[in-house]
């Protein structure tokens, strides 16, 4: 993988075919979403015990009781219930991309099911989501309005490290 990384940032380098510019737009887009991601993950840790609270099951003398869901051979998924505080926060991540698997929840039990579920189909998938859009077509625009410098600072940048490595190698090798 770290090859395949480095690979690409020497495709960066290459001055025709714009890989400059859309290695920059991915490395901003990343660097945003990350600190967007960040600033609202308590959103998503909220709505991951409000899930594991909601739809863990009953309560029974010996802790909680991990409600599994069994495939047709028989085995036991515990992934498709929130069932363990874990769980529910990597569930909850997966719903956030889109991934609800609302056949699985326990909505007609209650109300409350329902309002859980509903506000976080909005916050999450809707408002969340045409937000990182939005910050990423602001910085894929940017990019591209900035392209030439960005471009012409990418490669000093690449021969500066390509010159610290050969004049390490050069020390190494008359050594």
């Amino acid at each position: 993988m770290l090859s395949a990384v480095e690979f690409t940032v020497l495709l960066a380098t290459i001055p025709r075919l714009s890989f400059c510019t859309h290695m920059v737009m991915l490395k901003r887009v990343a660097k945003n979403f990350i600190q967007c991601l960040s600033l609202y993950s308590m959103i998503l840790v909220g709505f991951a015990i409000s899930f594991y609270t909601v739809y863990r099951g009953p309560i029974g003398s010996g802790g909680a009781h991990i409600k599994t869901n069994t495939t047709e051979t028989g085995e036991s998924n515990p992934f498709n219930k929130f069932g363990m505080l874990s769980i529910a926060l990597l569930k909850t991540t997966v719903m956030m991309t889109g991934e609800f698997d609302a056949a699985e929840l326990r909505l007609h039990q209650s109300w409350g099911f329902y309002l859980v579920f509903g506000l976080f189909l909005f916050f999450v998938p809707i408002v969340l989501h045409n937000l990182m859009n939005g910050l990423a077509v602001n910085d894929a625009a940017r990019c591209i309005k900035d392209s030439e410098l960005i471009a012409i600072r990418e490669k000093v940048f690449a021969i500066s490290k390509y010159e610290d490595t050969l004049k390490s190698l050069n020390g190494i090798l008359n050594m």
